[in-house]
């Protein structure tokens, strides 16, 4: 058994959780396996007097299995400030920002924890080294959390009023979930910056981490609880519905130009009635990037009745299925107001039909574009074996490569269509910018290629039902349907 005995010298301990915002309130306790690997990991290397040559095999022990913690339940408190910013307003004056500052307060008498390991055993040689590399560790989480850290073989007792916490058991009044390394984590992976991580590999939780659940005991405060743990699986009861159509009306309805548009708003509208993180409703997964596979949410507008340039209806449809409460959500949506710039009326919102088997498009061999296909892929020009210049990525290849991704056959062939003029009228959903006035204006951001129109054939009839693809395809770009007479 090894643990390490963490004193926090002012009384405080500052961090915020994995994932989350530093002005969004929340804050992390006890300090995560993640962040306490990272710290030895980080304070190995910037120590001239330890050798680094056993920070990997050290690592692989902490990482084999989540440590346990001797701790208070959290006393969080906070204070906020305006501070200067470089930025500078429209009319040339310097500007401020608002900054929140949380933290877990500890017992004045006692203001330490413990994180223990009890299965694993170094050897003479490792635990001097990290009993060594430790004591140079002076802060966890931001800088304010100051703290002297050493490595002990044999716990004290245990201060009045602290609690074990142990990973998947307890007594049950509640979990917070710590983000910690997985039993083949390397050190590469524990160094990578967070710049790196949001950048290169476009992802919010680092690879080869998990989220491990922690039970605590009735009484440890529901709030802070609630505020550092991931964000929850779905616990809502199966509804078995799979769709909802709801009706659109208003003074003026939207034009078809303006789909992804419409489908943004609603996804939006959506998850604020929801009010806490939802994989279905949003598409994003516990560590904030893609929710895998397409079972979430699309938000798919459609020109049903009467003016077939006005959308009146919109299909939210998860193949995944709702629950109680994503349905619920989505069904006290009532209104749909869009940003100033794009022109558009506010829109009534009522339910108009539920589906369990949400085939609402017919199926065939030849499918055609509804809207746009946005593609995702840049292009590539490439030789082939016989010196043949050929395009490699380019939007035949991504469809091809969707539609096994959603378990479709392979298409006997794909043809594109840029010439199109109509294509360039629709809407960006990511069409946002600020401009100099303070106010929002258009311009369209990076993308990787223009739009095309499609027309595929396949080998076989597909079944009918909503057919999207393209890098907004849950907000209504990108859908097919069956050409008419084939």
């Amino acid at each position: 058994m090894i643990a390490l005995e963490i004193r926090f010298l002012t009384g405080r301990f500052h961090a915020t959780p994995w994932g989350e915002h530093v002005n969004a309130g929340a804050v992390e306790w006890p300090p995560s396996p993640w962040r306490l690997v990272r710290a030895v990991a980080a304070a190995a290397l910037r120590t001239a007097a330890v050798q680094a040559e056993p920070l990997p095999r050290v690592l692989a022990l902490l990482a084999l299995r989540p440590p346990e913690y001797l701790c208070p339940p959290p006393a969080v408190g906070h204070w906020r400030a305006y501070v200067k910013s470089d930025a500078y307003r429209a009319d040339g004056r310097g500007g401020t920002n608002l900054v929140h500052d949380t933290f877990v307060a500890l017992p004045p008498d006692s203001p330490v924890i413990w994180a223990i390991w009890p299965h694993v055993q170094l050897s003479p040689a490792d635990a001097e080294w990290l009993a060594r590399t430790v004591r140079s560790i002076g802060y966890l989480g931001r800088s304010e959390a100051s703290c002297d850290v050493r490595l002990v073989t044999e716990l004290p007792a245990a201060p009045e009023g602290y609690h074990r916490l142990t990973p998947a058991e307890g007594a049950g009044g509640g979990e917070v979930r710590l983000l910690a390394p997985a039993s083949d984590v390397s050190l590469a992976d524990v160094l990578r910056s967070t710049a790196e991580l949001r950048q290169r590999l476009r992802t919010l939780r680092p690879p080869r981490t998990r989220w491990v659940a922690y039970a605590v005991p009735e009484g440890w405060g529901a709030d802070e609880v609630t505020a550092v743990e991931a964000q929850p699986e779905r616990t809502g009861q199966p509804t078995g519905i799979r769709a909802v159509r709801l009706r659109l009306t208003g003074r003026l309805l939207p034009s078809v130009w303006a789909t992804g548009l419409v489908g943004v708003t609603m996804r939006q509208a959506a998850i604020r009635q929801h009010r806490r993180p939802s994989a279905i409703l949003s598409g994003h997964g516990e560590d904030g990037g893609p929710r895998p596979g397409h079972g979430h949410a699309h938000y798919l507008p459609y020109a049903l009745e009467g003016d077939r340039r006005r959308i009146d209806h919109i299909w939210v449809w998860a193949p995944d299925g709702f629950d109680a409460e994503e349905l619920s959500a989505v069904c006290r949506v009532e209104e749909l107001r869009f940003p100033a710039f794009t022109g558009l009326d506010k829109v009534r919102v009522a339910v108009a039909e539920f589906s369990r088997d949400p085939w609402f498009e017919e199926g065939g061999r030849e499918w055609e574009s509804a809207t746009p296909f946005f593609p995702s892929l840049h292009p590539h020009l490439r030789r082939g074996a016989d010196g043949e210049r050929v395009v490699r990525g380019g939007p035949a290849d991504e469809v091809r490569r969707e539609l096994a991704r959603r378990g479709l056959p392979a298409p006997e062939w794909v043809d594109v269509d840029m010439r199109d003029p109509a294509l360039l009228r629709y809407d960006r959903p990511d069409r946002r910018v600020h401009t100099a006035t303070g106010g929002e204006g258009r311009r369209g951001r990076m993308y990787n290629g223009p739009p095309v129109r499609l027309r595929l054939r396949f080998a076989e009839p597909v079944a009918g039902g909503p057919l999207v693809l393209g890098r907004w395809a849950h907000v209504g770009l990108g859908r097919l349907r069956r050409v008419e007479g084939e």
